[in-house]
């Protein structure tokens, strides 16, 4: 399943197809929808953290994952005010389930699940990015968040290759397996 197929089934088709610009939609309008798309991203990851830390044994890793929660709904958060104090909008509430987790029997299979999971938020935002915003502060903030993202990933990744050595992670165990987001391609989470 490919990162598309993955945020379809996730976001709903209908709220990938409102994503680029409509005909006939003003700038705001057209950066509404995107927004409200990336509210539900965040609330779902926020969701999957939660169910994901249960699974964790390591107080560590707990702590990482929380912190990850934070941030998470710190960018939920932003994305609403942009919506209500500078498009003028009110956010709709949205009612999400969390990503589906895959069998996680050791921390080391919940940390490469969270790699995975945010390389896809990561690139969800660097990809909303691409001439689909139309307003100054829509790509600001999904710029602003991009780098967090793509932070995590970071984080992720260091601490599967270095300190858990993992010789499973996608890219051949480098860190920073791409020196350009694009390169990427399609990302998909673990089955």
């Amino acid at each position: 399943m490919n990162r598309r197929e993955v945020l379809a089934g996730l976001l709903g088709a209908s709220t990938l197809a409102v994503v680029g610009r409509a005909q006939g939609k003003s700038a705001a309008e057209n950066d509404f929808e995107i927004l409200l798309a990336a509210i539900e991203l965040e609330q779902r990851a926020i969701e999957t953290y939660r169910e994901l830390v249960k699974l964790l044994k390591s107080k560590e890793y707990m702590d990482m994952v929380n912190s990850f929660v934070r941030d998470h709904a710190a960018h939920k958060e932003a994305l609403v005010a942009v919506i209500a104090n500078e498009l003028k909008m009110q956010p709709r509430q949205i009612e999400v389930t969390p990503f589906q987790i895959p069998s996680v029997k050791k921390d080391v299979d919940a940390v490469r699940y969270a790699a995975v999971l945010e390389t896809v938020i990561a690139k969800s935002y660097y990809d909303g990015y691409g001439g689909k915003l139309l307003t100054r502060v829509g790509r600001s903030i999904f710029l602003d968040i991009c780098a967090v993202e793509a932070q995590h990933v970071g984080v992720l990744r260091t601490l599967l290759v270095l300190k858990l050595k993992d010789k499973i992670a996608p890219y051949n165990g480098k860190v920073v397996p791409y020196a350009l987001m694009e390169l990427y391609g399609k990302t998909e989470l673990p089955q």
